[in-house]
């Protein structure tokens, strides 16, 4: 192998490297988005339980002055159960959920690191 195939290797494989860690990155932004839509909407559910308890307790217990009102037409068309959630994921949330994007990942940075490695242990012709 000559000294400019070898470079040529190692500079392929930075490449894939560095593409692996670009991938990563978006990787990373759409499981951090995924995962906070999540926790908004059990928030929401949880905000959502808290005023249906209160209004009952009011209701309970009129002595206490509590006076809490609840349209619940909004709470039934805005509630949706976990399965209905998952089926309006984007595509790019289903390939981070289904790990297209992390095996992507994984590959090119086991090719490009071997890339890099090939021609340290072949000798070069100068």
């Amino acid at each position: 192998m000559s000294k400019r195939t070898g470079n040529l290797l190692e500079g392929i494989g930075l490449i894939f490297i560095l593409f692996s860690f670009f991938v990563q990155m978006i990787e990373t932004n759409i499981e951090t988005d995924t995962r906070e839509l999540a926790n908004y909407q059990i928030h929401k559910k949880l905000d959502h339980i808290w005023q249906i308890v209160s209004t009952d307790y009011a209701k309970r217990y009129p002595e206490q002055d509590v006076r809490i009102t609840i349209d619940f037409k909004h709470f039934v068309n805005e509630y949706k159960i976990y399965s209905e959630d998952k089926e309006e994921l984007s595509n790019w949330e289903k390939l981070v959920k289904y790990k297209w994007f992390t095996n992507i990942r994984l590959s090119l940075f086991i090719l490009g690191s071997l890339l890099l490695i090939i021609p340290k242990f072949i000798k070069t012709k100068d």
